[in-house]
């Protein structure tokens, strides 16, 4: 049996930082071509100004020249539909539009630890078993790789728990992170500036996906600033000695 429910996703978190992420999105038809339907927009902190030092930010994903989704992020704080309504208003330009379709939703980013199984015969999968990456929020690529992962032990096995653990160095990449996020959140644009303009786009997403080569995660660790991730690994640190609380930012 395979448990997505979300229910069996909640877990203590009183000794682990902690981080929601809220996004709110349209989906938007113009009446005349917009969009380079050859460029993503993935963060865009421009017009995106922060509540009590929290962090947002914006991406415009083209699926026509005429019609893209427009989704606002916000980590820490609450993703208002009317700061998204001004920002698709500047993106348009003067244009004539119309919403297609919202969505809206949160996301808990955390490193506490998920029970995958949950039975004898019971499998938790998706968020409900931990694949939601906790420094990033995306899940997709993981849960597509965990199903492959499921089908290879079925046929090997003859069950589903035949799976080789995450790799630690990400694990530990995670944790440092999202205490970097959680204790600051305002810090995220410079830092995801610095990984974008001093790596190649394929590196970057080669480490975000956990497939990049030793030289590969060299070359972003020495890009990045040092010190607020040398404050990030001290306070990660001495939360898992029990000598600071966790980072948490889980207000609305």
């Amino acid at each position: 049996m395979f448990d997505s429910r979300h229910e069996a996703a909640e877990r203590e978190l009183a000794r682990h930082d902690a981080l929601l992420q809220r996004f709110a999105g349209w989906e938007i038809e113009a009446e005349a071509p917009l969009f380079d339907t050859g460029a993503a927009t993935l963060f865009d902190f421009a017009g995106a100004a922060g509540h009590g030092g929290d962090a947002r930010f914006y991406y415009v994903i083209p699926f026509t020249p005429q019609r893209a989704l427009v989704e606002l992020v916000a980590l820490g704080g609450e993703a208002h539909e009317e700061e998204l309504a001004r920002y698709v208003e500047r993106t348009a330009g003067g244009a004539r539009f119309r919403v297609v379709r919202r969505e809206r939703g949160a996301s808990l980013l955390t490193c506490a630890p998920f029970a995958r199984r949950l039975g004898r015969r019971v499998l938790a999968i998706g968020v409900a078993g931990g694949l939601l990456k906790p420094s990033t929020g995306y899940a997709f690529t993981r849960i597509v790789d965990d199903a492959a992962l499921i089908v290879r032990s079925l046929e090997t096995a003859g069950h589903p728990f035949a799976r080789p653990p995450r790799g630690l160095p990400y694990r530990f990449f995670d944790a440092v992170f999202l205490r970097l996020l959680a204790a600051q959140p305002s810090r995220i644009e410079p830092v995801l500036t610095a990984l974008f303009t001093r790596n190649p786009v394929d590196r970057v997403l080669r480490f975000l996906d956990e497939r990049a080569s030793l030289a590969d995660v060299l070359a972003i660790v020495a890009s990045l600033p040092k010190l607020p991730f040398l404050r990030a690994l001290a306070g990660w640190l001495g939360t898992r000695l029990g000598l600071v609380p966790p980072a948490r930012q889980l207000r609305a």
